[in-house]
């Protein structure tokens, strides 16, 4: 916001911007203190961003869903979000939302997301990636629905108001996790306790040990460290952290590309990026019926997800028309949310089942990582040269390392 400290009022009809021969009203539909337009715009069209932060307490979902169970873990992070928003909605500068939305909303999303994710692949053994695929359709609707809803909320009550709302919906995680019953079938063990057969006498069991080696134990069991030597483990984290780095990337910096460099105002990115959601939609429920194709194996479908996104990131330079535009988001939108489906299965079946909380915590804290420090270079190349072409064609390199990943994969689960 200090960029704009101190620039006068810019509206459509009274230009004060710093930007000479163009109007930054005009193309951010929206009046502001402008200057060479703007780094944030709150009076702008509200469209979906990428997320980076909700994976740093990934390692801790699997333990704390281990000790008090996914039904309590998804009712308090249901709470800790909705309370967030509120929280945010009272104070009066930005440093209060700040810390409020990131000590307790970005923690309560990222956990309750790894957790259900989790249970999603303990109770389904077979038809993994249908089960994945319909688990992540609500994401994906969600992606077209909250920004005009959010649009909506901001013409009618204003910002305090919108976030007042917003909380009450994201509250429904507690309704959720008060649906949520325990599988039988599941209970080997209960709040992390396991049970012990009454043929076992106390003088059969092992010595206590309470120096380091009991300690460093412990902690491995706790965290599920021992999956780290498993070459397969880290061949997923590689697939993972080049793909969602480029579909991360690609989903923050589509709506500026469409504005800034093919000049589409930004009304009709967020019809594009609406579009793409509506995309995603259809990739998850094509995710499907990628189990009722017995001749293609998993990595063969996530082979084919990664070309046919790098094929998006390369064509997006050429395209500069409405309608074709509008295709290709829809297109894309398909490939990313079967990118993020495909990658569920793939680490269940590269950790297995019992391991897999602990492995989607540990990658998407590595995945986190890197985008965070990745994602602000497409912005800084266009920055440079004025236009997002080698930013795209970059992000179709580093999606391409995947390919490799995949085949190491595919041999060593032959």
């Amino acid at each position: 916001m200090r960029y704009h400290d101190g620039w006068p009022f810019t509206t459509k009809d009274n230009d004060n911007d710093g930007r000479s021969g163009r109007n930054c009203a005009n193309d951010r539909d929206g009046a502001w203190w402008f200057d060479d337009c703007d780094v944030a715009h709150l009076n702008g069209v509200y469209v979906p961003g990428g997320n980076t932060g909700t994976e740093v307490d990934g390692p801790l979902a699997s333990p704390i869903q281990r000790r008090f169970g996914v039904r309590t873990v998804v009712m308090v992070s249901g709470l800790f979000v909705g309370v967030s928003f509120v929280v945010s909605s009272l104070v009066s500068n930005l440093v209060g939302m700040t810390l409020a939305l990131a000590l307790l909303a970005a923690p309560a999303i990222g956990v309750s997301n790894i957790v259900t994710r989790d249970l999603i692949g303990q109770c389904y053994t077979e038809n993994h990636t249908r089960a994945f695929g319909i688990g992540a359709s609500g994401a994906s609707v969600a992606f077209v629905v909250f920004a005009p809803v959010t649009q909506c909320f901001l013409e009618l009550y204003g910002w305090r108001g919108t976030m007042m709302l917003l909380g009450a919906l994201l509250s429904h995680l507690v309704v959720c996790g008060a649906l949520l019953r325990p599988n039988k079938k599941l209970n080997i063990q209960i709040n992390d306790y396991e049970i012990i057969s009454e043929d076992v006498s106390a003088d059969e069991t092992s010595p206590v040990d309470y120096g380091c080696r009991c300690i460093l134990t412990s902690i491995k069991d706790l965290f599920k460290t021992d999956m780290f030597t498993s070459p397969g483990y880290w061949l997923v984290v590689l697939v993972t952290i080049v793909t969602t780095v480029a579909a991360t990337a690609w989903v923050v910096y589509f709506a500026p590309n469409v504005n800034q460099s093919k000049h589409f105002s930004l009304a009709d990115a967020a019809i594009f990026v609406s579009i793409f959601g509506v995309g995603k939609i259809v990739g998850n429920l094509a995710a499907c019926f990628f189990d009722s194709c017995q001749v293609v194996s998993t990595n063969a479908w996530m082979g084919l997800v990664v070309i046919g996104s790098c094929a998006c990131f390369l064509i997006d330079p050429l395209l500069n028309s409405y309608w074709p535009i509008m295709v290709y988001a829809f297109i894309y939108g398909c490939f990313h949310s079967c990118t993020y489906t495909l990658l569920d299965v793939l680490t269940k079946k590269s950790v297995g089942a019992e391991q897999l909380g602990s492995a989607l915590g540990w990658i998407g804290l590595k995945a986190g990582l890197v985008r965070a420090l990745f994602v602000f270079f497409p912005g800084l190349i266009y920055d440079i040269y004025g236009s997002y072409t080698l930013a795209f064609i970059l992000l179709a390199v580093i999606n391409a390392l995947a390919l490799p990943a995949l085949l190491a994969l595919a041999w060593r689960q032959r």
